[in-house]
């Protein structure tokens, strides 16, 4: 069974990450290590992510800086993750919201 990232946008759910077998969700890192969005742990089985569009500019300087001092594979898959979260959030211009789940 895949674990997945999805987003509730103005079309429907949509997909927006597909992790690794045996990747452990990694959304934590985008609010704990870089500051952006509220993460919140849901039954010990999901986890969530809430993003606003603001936070649009502040991913988007993140994830330059990441591949410019990270290398490793795990940072390269961590990069990915945002860089599809961050293309969630621009392909829904009028949405101010995003709220990210995993384990749909």
């Amino acid at each position: 069974m895949s674990r997945l990232i999805g987003c509730e946008v103005n079309s429907g759910c949509q997909i927006v990450w597909k992790y690794r077998l045996g990747q452990p969700s990694e959304m934590h890192r985008i609010s704990t290590e870089l500051g952006i969005g509220e993460y919140q742990q849901v039954g010990g089985l999901e986890d969530r992510l809430i993003l606003a569009r603001s936070d649009l500019k502040n991913l988007e300087m993140q994830v330059q800086m990441l591949k410019e001092t990270k290398t490793t594979d795990e940072d390269k898959w961590f990069i990915a993750m945002i860089e599809a979260i961050r293309d969630c959030i621009l392909i829904s211009p009028n949405q101010e919201q995003f709220i990210f789940e995993s384990d749909l």
